[in-house]
């Protein structure tokens, strides 16, 4: 249906660089000559999410704990003739549109800071609500090692993954150690939504 109408933006490289795309909702892309090319959500086809971590896993070809962005992207690596049995399993299917901004933009369209904007359901938490968070995060370069990780974010975007009351997804940043943060961030944490003292309970 979409063939031959010049609907392309740009080839990647890697097939698991454009899924972790589709993930997150947007991306930076890197073109030959160096160039950063910011990408941003522009629509759904409408089917429902189903993460390739919890595909992965169902099948039994991940272990407890490899379900990370790390262990997901070394298992495409390790079995290359099999990404589009997985991948396809996900119905879902994000369009992008060049962004006009300098980042990553979510939901509420604006660009996010990065340590500071989280992905939350609307169904729960209106936008802008700030939103104190206490979890553990990962600490760089030190792989199975966290540390306390106690700050406030705002909520900003929104996620097909992101779904419940006590949900949340953090928005690391653009580089590495965005990359190795975001991959490997999971578990138990607690937060608190900031409201006036006129808000009912």
């Amino acid at each position: 249906m979409l063939a031959r109408r010049g609907l392309e933006l740009m080839y990647a490289d890697d097939p698991v660089d454009l899924l972790f795309a589709q993930i997150e909702g947007s991306a930076k892309a890197i073109l030959d000559d160096g160039t950063a090319v910011w990408l941003e959500f522009e629509g759904k086809n409408g089917r429902a999410y189903r993460g390739v971590g919890g595909i992965l896993r169902g099948g039994g070809y991940l272990k407890r704990g490899e379900g990370t962005m790390q262990g997901i992207r070394q298992w495409f690596h390790d079995h290359v003739d099999r990404f589009d049995e997985i991948a396809d399993q996900d119905a879902s299917y994000v369009f992008f549109a060049v962004s006009k901004q300098p980042g990553a933009v979510g939901s509420q369209k604006t660009i996010l800071t990065a340590r500071r904007s989280m992905a939350v359901d609307r169904a729960f938490i209106a936008m802008s609500t700030p939103i104190w968070v206490e979890a553990n995060a990962p600490v760089p370069g030190k792989k199975g090692v966290t540390a306390v990780w106690h700050h406030l974010l705002i909520a900003q975007d929104t996620g097909a993954g992101i779904v419940g009351a006590v949900r949340g997804d953090i928005y690391w940043g653009d580089d590495v150690e965005a990359a190795e943060l975001g991959g490997r961030m999971g578990g138990p944490g607690k937060y608190w939504l900031l409201l006036p003292r006129g808000v009912a309970k």
